[in-house]
């Protein structure tokens, strides 16, 4: 992703539907639904020992902080947001894999 495309709803369109799977939720469209839903997912996904996914809060709080941030810190914490999404992907899958 480049950092052109490196957006908040970037960021949940990119993963929100998987995060829906887990959350058993429905797809987050806003960014209050989504940071709720991550850290859902990270108790979740913690609990049936996906330690990948530990962060999953941290990245939420990352969000919030870029959704209010000054342009020059949105880009910072949208990078180290992503960078903790980064194996959410992979963390999903392995709990699709165990369900």
């Amino acid at each position: 992703m480049t950092t052109d495309t490196l957006t908040i709803p970037t960021l949940i369109a990119q993963h929100a539907e998987d995060l829906a799977f887990v959350t058993e939720a429905e797809t987050a469209t806003t960014l209050e639904e989504f940071t709720s839903q991550l850290h859902t997912a990270e108790d979740t996904l913690v609990s049936v020992g996906i330690y990948m996914a530990e962060g999953l809060s941290d990245a939420a709080a990352l969000l919030d902080q870029a959704n209010t941030g000054t342009d020059g810190e949105k880009h910072l914490f949208l990078t180290r947001a992503a960078a903790q999404l980064a194996h959410l992907d992979d963390a999903i899958d392995e709990y699709r894999d165990m369900v």
